[in-house]
């Protein structure tokens, strides 16, 4: 969430900020809400003010005997006028905050305007493979060298599962080791949180209320607590240490976590893309560093350096995978998929700058 001192004292700072991210930005209701709130704040201040100074009133009148009953009359008009005022700030509150959810986090002034089609390449390294005139896609290849059934997925789970088969499982489970080797041996914590979470880790992510239709809720009987299915694991490590006060000293506080990430993929948004992000249970590997805004650049530079190579040896699944795999690519059938996971794991290296 933005914060709304930020949006009253520069508003139109925020607003060309947000214009890289969503076509319109009208601030005004945001302003007109806040504005609302902080005076329905004032007057429920004032009047538990009068309220109290009545009560020591009413209390000096008992002690010397005198009449308190036209006092105590005022006193209870006092009150009740002071419940209608909470209960109209607290419903103000809720509009602001409403308001505030709706809105993106600001991007990297390095950002450009717009969604991934305006994504800048910022370097490239490695030689592009020559995939022939048709190259075969993700799902002809996994189906012929039977690394994935997806027919029997949808039998288990219905549309947008599959069933990993035989080397296909053997590699999907090596390449989630080798990521996490690879973030551990760079000093990254490994978590393994909770699939479940509550319905303010969302919140906390950024992820709601824009993506509340995307997961799986969970029906709660009434009155329970509101919680949904993981869409990532980068959903539960950012909110790991949420409502925590870090010292300096703790600080870089760097996490990865692997989970499965269920998605209804309610939505169309992107819905012409095909692949295993538009599944309802792919697996993700995520990883997320805290530290200081000043520092932040020097581990995320503009340009990084090329990729290289992976520092340890890789596990024996992934080994024989490989070998399984560069045997049948020698069938034109197969072009390509030993270089996607030979080189390593890429079909060409590039940095894109995202917006």
């Amino acid at each position: 969430m933005l914060d709304i001192e930020l949006i009253r004292s520069d508003p139109e700072f925020v607003r060309t900020a947000l214009l890289k991210r969503i076509d319109d930005v009208d601030l005004n209701p945001i302003l007109e809400a806040d504005a609302l709130r902080r005076k329905l704040a004032t007057e429920v201040d004032g009047a538990r003010s009068e309220r109290n100074r009545q009560a020591k009133e009413i209390g000096k009148l008992k002690a010397s005997g005198a009449d308190i009953a036209e006092v105590q009359k005022q006193a209870a008009a006092l009150g009740d006028q002071v419940t209608a005022m909470q209960a109209a700030l607290t419903e103000a509150e809720k509009t602001l905050s409403d308001l505030l959810m709706g809105l993106p986090n600001l991007p990297d002034e390095r950002s450009p305007a717009g969604g991934k089609e305006a994504n800048q390449v910022v370097r490239t390294w490695g030689k592009q493979p020559d995939l022939g005139d048709k190259p075969l896609d993700h799902v002809e290849l996994c189906t012929r060298l039977g690394l994935i059934d997806y027919a029997r997925g949808v039998e288990l789970g219905g549309n947008g599962y599959w069933i990993y088969t035989g080397q296909g499982a053997a590699l999907e489970w090596a390449l989630l080791d080798f990521f996490n080797r690879e973030h551990y041996a760079a000093g990254y914590q490994f978590m393994l949180p909770p699939h479940l979470l509550t319905e303010e880790s969302g919140y906390a992510a950024g992820q709601f209320p824009k993506f509340h239709d995307d997961v799986f809720h969970l029906r709660e009987e009434e009155g329970g607590r509101k919680s949904f299915l993981l869409p990532t694991s980068e959903t539960a490590i950012v909110n790991v240490y949420r409502d925590e006060i870090l010292p300096a000293d703790m600080l870089p506080v760097k996490a990865f976590a692997y989970s499965p990430c269920y998605r209804r993929e309610a939505g169309s948004y992107r819905s012409e893309e095909r692949g295993s992000i538009r599944g309802h249970q792919p697996p993700a590997a995520r990883h997320r560093r805290a530290e200081p805004a000043a520092r932040r650049h020097r581990h995320h530079p503009r340009t990084p350096p090329p990729l290289a190579r992976h520092r340890h040896p890789a596990p024996p699944a992934l080994t024989r995978t490989r070998r399984h795999l560069s045997r049948s690519v020698r069938s034109k059938e197969a072009l390509g998929v030993a270089v996607d996971v030979g080189r390593p794991f890429v079909m060409g290296l590039a940095t894109v700058r995202s917006g």
